[in-house]
């Protein structure tokens, strides 16, 4: 489909809105794009408020048809192995209902990963995630990320590509921080979980 540049040159704003849905299919370089478009409204080739809508519908969307897909195949998936490997109703409920809970902070947190912000809302939506609390913390998180990137290439200027190399060379980094919190989480979960378990046995 060619490079971002190339993309953003034939397509303009329609280009920018499908790029940026098509993250679902593809680890594409969205961060770059988004830079990109920062700088085009810095040449005067897009415009701010048209560019910036566009930014943050498209991430919306992208991320809503994930979470979709997520919803309405893989917690399917999950249940029938689930049944497969014996697996209580009950446990895979407690699972759908901690995601919940806590796991809706790493939706915006995972806007900032790249290659990961797709997963956690297929995960969000395989986990049964309810739909307000996925909007709210989704929208969020994507309104962030593409108008702080946005901004960032139209400060930036033609230097918004050593932004994208600091990115790229830390990006394994990002996601090793992202998988670290959900384990924390998960482990601080679980102790208090048992904590009251032993509390009410007592």
């Amino acid at each position: 489909m060619g490079s971002p540049a190339e993309w953003l040159d034939q397509y303009g704003y329609a280009g920018l809105f499908v790029w940026l849905v098509l993250g679902i299919l593809a680890p594409l370089p969205d961060e770059t794009v988004l830079l990109m478009t920062g700088y085009l409204v810095d040449r005067g080739t897009f415009r701010w408020l048209p560019a910036s809508a566009t930014a943050f519908m498209g991430s919306v969307c992208g991320i809503t048809i994930s979470y979709t897909l997520g919803r309405v195949l893989g917690w399917r998936f999950v249940q029938r192995i689930g049944k497969f490997l014996r697996v209580h109703p009950a446990k895979l409920e407690h699972i759908r209902t901690w995601f919940e809970q806590r796991s809706k902070w790493l939706l915006p947190l995972g806007y900032f990963v790249p290659g990961v912000r797709h997963w956690i809302a297929l995960v969000a939506g395989s986990s049964r995630m309810r739909w307000p609390v996925f909007a709210t913390f989704a929208c969020a998180g994507a309104l962030v990320w593409s108008q702080t990137l946005v901004v960032a290439g139209y400060a930036l200027g033609a230097e918004w590509k050593s932004v994208m190399d600091v990115i790229v060379r830390n990006r394994w980094l990002a996601v090793g921080v992202t998988v670290a919190a959900l384990c924390i989480i998960w482990s601080a979960d679980e102790l208090i979980r048992r904590s009251r378990a032993r509390e009410k046995a007592s």
